[in-house]
C-alpha cells in the first residue's frame, strides 16, 4: 500500500502539474487575448486620433483660409471706401463751384425780374406822360391857330 500511497502521490502530483500547466495555458491564452484587445482598442484609438486630427487640421486649414479671405475682403473694403471718400470730396467741391454761380445767377435773375417788372412801369408811365404831352401839344397847336 505503500505503492499505491507513492501512486497515488505521483498520480495526484501529475495531476496537480496538468492543472498548473492548463492554468499557465489558461492565464497565457488569457493575456494573449487581453493583449491583442489592448492592441485591437489601442489601434482604433489611434486610428480615431488621426481621424479626429485630420478633421480639426482640415477645419484649421478652412478657418484660416477663411480669415485671410475675410482679411483681404476687409482691405478691398478700405480701398473702396477710401475712394468713395475722395470722390465724395471731389463732388462736395464741383457741387460747390457749380452751387455758387447758380445761386449768383438765381440772385441776378430775380434781379432781372425786378428790372422788367421797374422797366414795364416805366414804360408804361412814359407812354401815358408821352400821350400827356401829344394831347398838350395838340391843344398847343389848336390855341396857336
Amino acid at each position: 500500500s505503500e505503492e499505491e500511497t507513492v501512486g497515488s502521490e505521483r498520480r495526484m502530483k501529475e495531476v496537480r502539474d496538468e492543472m498548473e500547466r492548463r492554468k499557465r495555458d489558461g492565464l497565457t491564452e488569457l493575456e494573449g487575448r487581453k493583449d491583442a484587445q489592448t492592441k485591437d482598442i489601442m489601434r482604433k484609438n489611434e486610428q480615431e486620433i488621426d481621424e479626429m486630427r485630420a478633421y480639426y487640421n482640415e477645419l484649421t486649414h478652412k478657418n484660416l483660409e477663411l480669415i485671410k479671405s475675410l482679411k483681404e475682403e476687409a482691405k478691398a473694403m478700405r480701398k473702396k471706401q477710401r475712394q468713395n471718400d475722395k470722390l465724395l470730396e471731389e463732388h462736395i467741391a464741383e457741387n460747390a463751384n457749380i452751387r455758387e454761380p447758380l445761386e449768383q445767377a438765381n440772385l441776378d435773375l430775380i434781379q432781372l425780374r425786378k428790372d422788367q417788372r421797374d422797366f414795364k412801369e416805366q414804360r408804361k408811365a412814359l407812354g401815358e406822360e408821352k400821350n400827356k404831352l401829344l394831347l398838350l401839344e395838340k391843344n398847343l397847336k389848336d390855341m396857336e391857330w
